[in-house]
């Protein structure tokens, strides 16, 4: 099925973004490691890019998942890796107070240059070590509201919650897809 401006309905491309070090890599090689399709990996200087081949409530996806490294040095690339993503990810770390102040950033940078509807999730990483919380559940809520989107806590290290962020991000996509269709 192809929409009006040629674009396969069954390709998606997905974004995680967050700062360094708060597990953006572990919690793509979880969902490399649980795949039982096709998966290829390709590393690029500023990024890393996951291909994954899924199944979705009957939809058979190809789904490009883009993993910014979080350096500054590459924010200024943000619009080109952005432009033309059906979601994203904004991942911090729930032990590091200074990774949840930057998700403000990276909202506002998304805010500039992206344009029309995606699929937004806000990830709260590393709650296997609750005890090193800096960041309250609530904080995470409250900021995934502000986002748009939905907010889910994981544990990207033990593969908590990584299939089902995963899935939920889909299915969002899925539907905000749909509602495209039905205005044209």
């Amino acid at each position: 099925m192809q929409l009006d401006e040629g674009k396969d309905l069954n390709n998606f491309r997905i974004i995680i973004i967050g700062s360094p070090f708060v597990g953006k890599t572990t919690f793509c090689e979880k969902l490399a490691t649980n795949c039982q399709w096709n998966l290829d990996i390709i590393y690029k200087v500023g990024y890393s890019l996951y291909k994954r081949d899924d199944i979705i409530n009957d939809h058979i996806l190809k789904v490009d998942i883009l993993n910014t490294l979080g350096y500054e040095r590459y924010r200024r690339n943000m619009s080109e890796y952005i432009e033309d993503c059906d979601g994203i990810v904004l991942m911090y770390d729930i032990t590091e107070e200074a990774s949840f102040d930057e998700i403000k950033m990276w909202i506002d940078s998304l805010q500039e240059h992206k344009q029309g509807p995606f699929a937004r999730l806000l990830l709260g990483n590393k709650n296997d070590i609750d005890d090193q919380r800096e960041v309250s559940y609530e904080e995470g809520r409250q900021s995934g509201e502000k986002f748009q989107g939905k907010f889910l806590e994981v544990s990207a290290k033990k593969s908590d919650g990584v299939a089902h962020a995963y899935r939920l991000l889909l299915e969002m996509i899925l539907s905000q897809e749909k509602k495209s269709m039905m205005v044209l």
